[in-house]
């Protein structure tokens, strides 16, 4: 079979140089000592389960035999052999290091073996796809399990083969199987079990895949002519052993341009992460209070993740391509109609805001429709009597959004981007109506108006497509906006 090589696969229960997590205290550090005997340990069962697999299939003893101590014989690869031929050389506490596994593997990752080289690289390619599609739908099985909100499911990496959407997550497939990850909705509490759940599905699953080979082992339903069959299970056996340890591990990891932790760590976050309401949730108690009576509790559900998402996207200001995305979203949970009145008025000012800054073809058909409701679920709400003045500009009906507006101004409490709004669109209904020297006095009023830097340069716009429309009035002309 050629030369004979060993893989040393080494968990350390104590740190070394090269490999040192530092934790933020004792607890975590025990958390990440545990982890690792229990990787360890993970190793050891699924090349218990390799050899199992193959034994129940083939119906004869395993070539192997697993040992406690010593130093096995010649096997064949790893990777690609028929399962039952891989034996465990050593597994025994260094009282040094910690836990060591050492696994003799013959002659490299895809020599030797009696199958062709391009069944065994199929066998291996296959448990890769197998243990990463099984990893990402654990997470999201889990994941609607406990009522988290799934934004995007991507599977492999390289360049992207398939997209689409089903309800408001994306699932992505990608030309090489090599990893995946599955991206939430940012959560409004934190809930440690739920989180937890989700965090944990991938290697569930794949523990599940471990188990469901098993037992079909067990039974005798693997084909009787295993020629065809060694040399697929056993990288697929392997791979999911590998899956579970690998993620479990803490470590950070570059996807597709993104650095993202690994299951482990997310979990060493989680522990230490503390319990309730986050920031994001605790904004969006207060951006809700004036369409409700305002109970201030934290909403905590699939569909204000998605909301929350949506407006609070810093891509909606950037992104045409995005904003397009978010605005169709913020549509669909508006239609599906099953929104709390509070949850009813935010995306609706969400929309009726970009609707008259963008001026989207999308949302200008219906802008009159959704400010009315908007007015009639808080028709005391300051932001939108200014938004439905301004529609009413937009229509062409100038005096009445003249009216709403010019009271509106006159009130204190307006925040600065809603005074901006409104003195703009007073200056686009006195050029309309022909009272050129109101509207500069409203535009300039509005150009004096401190406001967010991200939002500087729409409202530049805005000011400048003013200026267009009075150079380009005649003298005694009406324009409409």
């Amino acid at each position: 079979m050629g030369a004979h090589s060993a893989i040393r696969i080494r968990i350390c229960t104590r740190s070394s140089g090269h490999a040192r997590f530092k934790g933020r205290n004792g607890v975590e550090r025990l958390v990440l000592n545990v982890t690792r005997l229990l990787l360890s340990l993970v190793v050891l069962v699924g090349v218990t389960l390799q050899g199992a697999a193959a034994s129940m299939t083939a119906g004869v003893a395993t070539a192997g035999s697993i040992q406690a101590g010593g130093r096995a014989g010649v096997t064949p690869p790893l990777l690609v052999p028929q399962v039952g031929d891989i034996d465990v050389g050593k597994f025994a506490p260094d009282p040094r290091r910690g836990v060591a596994l050492e696994i003799p593997v013959a002659g490299g990752v895809l020599a030797g073996g009696q199958y062709p080289l391009a069944l065994r690289v199929v066998g291996f390619f296959l448990g890769a796809m197998l243990a990463v599609a099984a990893h990402e739908v654990g997470h999201l099985v889990c994941a609607i399990a406990a009522s988290i909100a799934v934004r995007r499911v991507s599977i492999g990496v390289g360049p992207l083969l398939l997209r689409r959407r089903i309800g408001e997550t994306w699932f992505e497939l990608r030309l090489v199987a090599a990893a995946g990850f599955v991206s939430i909705y940012p959560l409004s509490v934190i809930r440690k079990f739920r989180q937890a759940l989700f965090i944990l599905g991938g290697v569930l699953a794949n523990a599940l895949v471990l188990a469901v080979v098993a037992a079909i082992g067990l039974v005798g339903a693997f084909p009787a002519r295993l020629a065809e069959w060694g040399d697929l299970m056993g990288p697929i056996v392997f791979m999911q052993a590998y899956m579970i340890m690998a993620n479990l591990t803490p470590f950070v990891v570059k996807i597709q341009g993104s650095r993202l932790p690994s299951d482990g760590l997310q979990l060493l976050q989680l522990w230490s992460a503390p319990r309730g309401a986050t920031a994001l949730g605790l904004g969006y108690v207060e951006l809700t209070r004036p369409f409700c009576a305002g109970s201030g509790s934290v909403p905590n559900s699939p569909v204000w993740s998605r909301i929350m998402y949506n407006l609070s996207n810093a891509q909606r200001w950037t992104d045409p391509e995005a904003r397009r995305e978010i605005h169709e979203s913020l549509i669909r949970e508006l239609a599906r109609g099953a929104l709390p009145t509070e949850a009813e008025g935010l995306v609706l000012d969400g929309l009726i805001t970009d609707g008259l800054v963008f001026s989207e073809p999308l949302l200008r058909s219906r802008l009159d429709a959704w400010s009315l409701r908007a007015i009639e679920i808080a028709p005391d709400v300051k932001t939108l009597r200014g938004s439905r003045g301004a529609v009413l500009v937009e229509l062409g009906r100038y005096q009445e959004g003249r009216d709403v507006l010019e009271a509106l101004v006159t009130e204190t409490g307006l925040k600065p981007f809603d005074y901006f709004m409104s003195n703009i669109y007073l200056a686009h209904a006195a050029l309309a109506l022909g009272d050129v020297d109101s509207a500069q006095y409203w535009v300039a009023a509005a150009s004096s108006i401190e406001l967010a830097e991200f939002v500087q340069p729409f409202a530049a716009e805005m000011i400048a497509r003013f200026t267009a429309r009075r150079d380009g009035a005649s003298a005694g002309q009406r324009l409409a906006v």
